[in-house]
């Protein structure tokens, strides 16, 4: 790469001869990668869909393919296992990609398929590299491949003890072939790594409730009793009461991991577009002018996503607003496209030409889109189907 300022940054090189023998060149490039390192970390960590200001440019918008290109450019400039781990990290997010091969032609690749590669080839580095093991063994349960990843995941393990990401997953992974009892061990090895780490919390007390283990349980919302370490029956005082224990944790673990999801839409619906456009946009869907009434209505609903100082929003579902607003739009446009096309015919005898996107005013029908920085959010640990054995009290309270 860069072949014209001799393997580094041309931004850096200025036209002088290197001595390819020297480490100067190499140092260079790891101080640049270390610098497109952390830049992509920051990016990788914060909100996609938020605007960078560059001076006399137009604003740059953080997204999954600024982080990767940053990426990309310091494993180039000096490769290392961490690096094609954090590629990996990045590219496992991502639902599919398109690459041209040597013979030219297009290749469509999911995520999963290319942090495999990436994985892969930081593992041929550094074989013992606890954190690639940890997520290519992720990488395959995700696939199916339970029992490969069950062993991967252990050798992580032996390379780094402690290390409760690799703990945790070990644990979800038993616990996905039917064995919660061998899951507990490593649950709570993994939480004595780290108390504050959602899936080794979440994942101990649904293995221990699996087994009847009710030790430490504490009580949840509505309860009248709670189960102290001894696993002795203690009666609470009134049902709001809290008493510590597992269940307690689990359920500020649930606040915090969807106020987390919450968190990373903020901004969403103004960054669509201006108040102004959304009530266009309503109005496009209606193919009316609102009324007063409604004007109102849309505007004292909206004009709070457009007020930097309102906290109450600070956990609002912008993402999902936006879904759900489009879907509600899409269905008011498709009965006015079919009145337009067809009037209030529900049924003919004759073959009636079907509406094409290519018609004219066909576009004024287009569904509306969703914003490329807005991706799918993080799982929280305790889902639906976890409730089977979780009070649904507590995802309740959770999501209030």
């Amino acid at each position: 790469m860069f072949p014209r300022s001799m393997g580094v940054l041309p931004a850096i090189f200025e036209g002088g001869q290197i001595d390819m023998n020297d480490n100067t060149r190499e140092l260079t490039n790891l101080m640049t990668s270390t610098v497109l390192v952390s830049l992509a970390k920051r990016f990788q960590d914060g909100i996609f869909g938020v605007d960078i200001a560059l001076r006399a440019e137009a604003p740059l918008r953080i997204s999954p393919s600024l982080t990767l290109l940053l990426y990309y450019l310091a494993l180039a400039l000096s490769p290392s296992p961490s690096l094609y781990n954090n590629v990996g990290v990045v590219l496992s997010g991502l639902t599919s990609l398109s690459r041209r091969n040597i013979g030219g032609s297009h290749q469509v690749l999911s995520g999963q398929d290319l942090a495999s590669i990436y994985y892969e080839m930081g593992l041929q580095m550094d074989p013992s590299h606890p954190h690639l093991l940890t997520n290519y063994a992720s990488l395959l349960r995700d696939k199916g491949r339970t029992e490969e990843a069950i062993h991967i995941y252990t050798q992580a393990i032996r390379h780094h003890p402690d290390l409760d990401v690799a703990l945790a997953n070990l644990a979800s992974a038993l616990k996905d072939t039917g064995r919660p009892w061998d899951a507990i061990v490593y649950y709570q090895r993994a939480v004595k790594a780290n108390p504050q780490l959602p899936e080794a919390r979440c994942g101990l007390i649904s293995s221990l409730n699996s087994v009847c283990d009710w030790r430490g349980r504490g009580k949840a919302a509505g309860e009248s009793f709670a189960v102290d370490e001894d696993g002795n029956i203690r009666e609470v005082a009134a049902k709001g009461d809290t008493y510590p224990g597992w269940m307690t944790k689990m359920a500020t673990t649930c606040d915090m991991q969807l106020n987390l999801a919450y968190s990373q839409n903020i901004g969403a619906i103004r960054s669509v577009r201006s108040l102004a456009g959304w009530l266009e946009l309503i109005e496009a869907a209606l193919g009316e002018q609102l009324q007063d009434s409604q004007r109102k209505r849309w505007t004292a609903s909206l004009a709070p996503f457009y007020d930097e100082h309102r906290a109450s929003l600070k956990y609002a579902n912008e993402g999902g607003f936006l879904i759900r607003f489009n879907d509600w739009v899409q269905r008011r446009l498709q009965r006015r496209w079919y009145l337009e096309t067809f009037g209030k015919v529900t049924e003919s005898q004759d073959k009636l030409r079907s509406p094409s996107p290519l018609d004219p005013g066909a576009s004024a029908f287009a569904r509306p889109t969703l914003p490329s920085f807005l991706g799918p959010p993080p799982v929280p640990s305790v889902l639906p189907f976890h409730t089977v054995n979780i009070l649904l009290t507590i995802l309740i309270s959770s999501m209030g």
